[in-house]
């Protein structure tokens, strides 16, 4: 079978890829892993075209200018992608096309016959992001909203001609289904995935990881409202345990590892970022915060198994790769009870679940597992056992390929 996967927003090279990138290129080298064909159109500055572990790449030049709207750039994407998936699909027959993301759709269509299966993974515009942004003017946030607007019209126009939607969790499809009921009959929920045999426990004793002495809680995201991490800060403030919070990730342009928050000016960093360092040192908990600069995906998953426990206080996500990411390296998650992380972390199980969003709520179960070695335990392998058991990548690549038959076939 010959997939044909269809725009990525950023290029597919480590350094500058995401997750959805990251879980589309998984995806597509383990079907070629299997003997299928994997083809993806993926944004890049080169327009070459190129094999990474068995699969074909071949980069859509951006605009060199991009113009206030995104619209116009996905437009001229998917014009580009159609004539190179034409020219492709004259090489090697394409069975089916998987786009990862539907914006990139505008002025594409799929070569031949193929079916056309679109997977959705963000949150916006099926939940608005911006609600968190306290700092918004309203100039911004009409910006926002017209933003909505956009991708709901681009996701309308996407899904109507697409035999399969997929959902990333069941909570994001039923906000799919809310927002475009005519979606609802070809619309089905298809997990994000992990590596298990690169994600688990025994890579901390491979990898060489400067944690500090004592307890650590990690956190691994980005450094946005919604995400976070000031609940985070505010709860190693409230903790009886003494335990350090290792914030993945820089700070920002300037910095890589910091040693020391003391000498930071908040002024320097973005307003959300500068504003959570700034209640760190109000404080007095700027020792007990680790930023150890940019991470490497080789490295993340020491990162995970060396912590002792994870937090993720994130309120807005489609799915969370974090929680996932983390049981698969044998550590306990501590998240807020909020859709759809209850999907993922199991609450007494794999982790705790917050009933309250509050930096208090976290503290309170962050010091029961980091004083329970025990509990924590079991709760490391219950993680990783629900980790390779329900979200393992082959798991995810065997209900992928019965999905692309069933459309193949109709």
């Amino acid at each position: 079978m010959h997939v044909l996967f269809v725009g990525t927003r950023a290029p597919l090279t480590p350094e500058r890829r995401g997750a959805i990138e990251k879980l589309t290129f998984d995806l597509a080298s383990t079907l070629a892993s299997e003997g299928h064909d994997a083809t993806v159109l993926t944004v890049g500055e080169s327009g070459r075209r190129y094999t990474a572990e068995g699969v074909q790449l071949v980069e859509i030049t951006e605009p060199i200018t991009r113009p206030p709207s995104h619209v116009t750039p996905v437009v001229e994407f998917g014009r580009k992608a159609r004539r190179v998936a034409d020219r492709i699909h004259r090489e090697n027959p394409v069975d089916v096309v998987h786009a990862v993301y539907y914006p990139n759709l505008l002025g594409f269509r799929p070569p031949g016959d193929a079916p056309l299966v679109v997977a959705e993974h963000n949150a916006h515009p099926w939940r608005k992001e911006h609600r968190f942004i306290e700092e918004l003017t309203i100039t911004h946030r009409l910006r926002w909203e017209a933003d909505t607007y956009i991708r709901l019209a681009e996701a309308h126009a996407a899904f109507f001609g697409a035999e399969r939607v997929l959902s990333v969790s069941d909570a994001h499809g039923e906000w799919i289904d809310r927002a475009i009921p005519e979606a609802r009959s070809k619309r089905e929920t298809m997990y994000n995935f992990v590596d298990t045999d690169v994600y688990r426990p025994d890579t901390a004793s491979e990898r060489d990881i400067d944690f500090p002495d004592g307890k650590t809680v990690l956190y691994a995201g980005r450094k946005v409202p919604h995400k976070g991490l000031h609940r985070a800060v505010s709860a190693i403030s409230k903790m009886e345990t003494d335990a350090t919070l290792v914030v993945l990730g820089p700070l920002g342009s300037g910095f890589s590892d910091v040693d020391s928050l003391d000498g930071v000016n908040p002024d320097d960093l973005e307003p959300y970022l500068g504003s959570v360092i700034e209640d760190a040192q109000n404080s007095g908990v700027t020792d007990q915060i680790s930023f150890p600069g940019y991470v490497a995906d080789a490295d993340l998953p020491a990162y995970y198994a060396a912590a002792d426990v994870t937090t993720f206080p994130s309120v807005l996500e489609s799915f969370g790769m974090v929680p996932v990411e983390s049981m698969a390296c044998g550590t306990p998650v501590v998240a807020h009870d909020v859709p759809p992380i209850d999907e993922t972390v199991l609450d007494g199980e794999t982790g705790f679940l917050t009933n309250e969003v509050s930096a208090s709520a976290l503290a309170a179960a962050l010091d029961r597992l980091l004083t329970d070695d025990s509990l924590r335990s079991q709760f490391a392998e219950r993680g990783r056992n629900r980790a390779v058991e329900r979200f393992d990548i082959e798991t995810a690549v065997q209900e992928h390929i019965r999905l692309y038959e069933r459309v193949h076939s109709e």
